[in-house]
């Protein structure tokens, strides 16, 4: 695998957390977005942005379920003795 495979390859990757990033952080991960989207043409930014903000809803709308006690229980919590 040559040097430019390898950045490629960790370029994609990273890039896939950046849905993630954006649910965690959205005004902090502004800078990052912009320096891994800046080769992209401008549907398919628009298309990691639809990406982030779909994934961002959803992490809140769990995240808010979580602490309204209806998620799913722990693995300890159905343990039997």
């Amino acid at each position: 695998m040559t040097s430019v495979d390898m950045y490629q390859l960790l370029h994609d990757f990273v890039l896939c957390f950046i849905p993630i990033m954006v649910a965690m952080d959205a005004p902090g991960v502004l800078p990052l977005f912009l320096g891994m989207t800046h080769h992209l043409k401008k549907h398919e930014r628009q298309t990691v942005v639809r990406q982030s903000i779909i994934t961002a809803f959803l992490v809140t709308i769990d995240s808010s379920s979580s602490a309204n006690g209806s998620s799913m229980p722990s693995a300890s919590s159905s343990r039997t003795s």
